[in-house]
């Protein structure tokens, strides 16, 4: 059982995680991992969204902390 690996080890193994560069492996004629039916998103291109997505979710993570900053203490909150 030394080499045995598990599921989202495997998916870790060789790709990263996210990606703004189209790597040489999703290039050319036999290109992996790239969309090839009308309709899909290759991994790229997801990355590519989920990269705009980026301002509003720190917008998002300022307020969060704001309202965890003013809200009360836990002393307050276990009396």
């Amino acid at each position: 059982l030394a080499g045995l690996v598990t599921g989202p080890q495997v998916a870790k193994a060789g790709f990263p995680e996210f990606s703004l560069r189209v790597p040489d492996y999703m290039r050319g004629i036999d290109a992996a991992n790239t969309a090839t039916k009308p309709g899909e998103i290759d991994f790229v291109t997801r990355s590519r969204i989920q990269a705009l997505q980026f301002p509003m979710a720190m917008e998002e993570v300022k307020e969060f902390n704001q309202l965890i900053r003013d809200g009360p203490s836990k002393e307050e909150r276990l009396q």
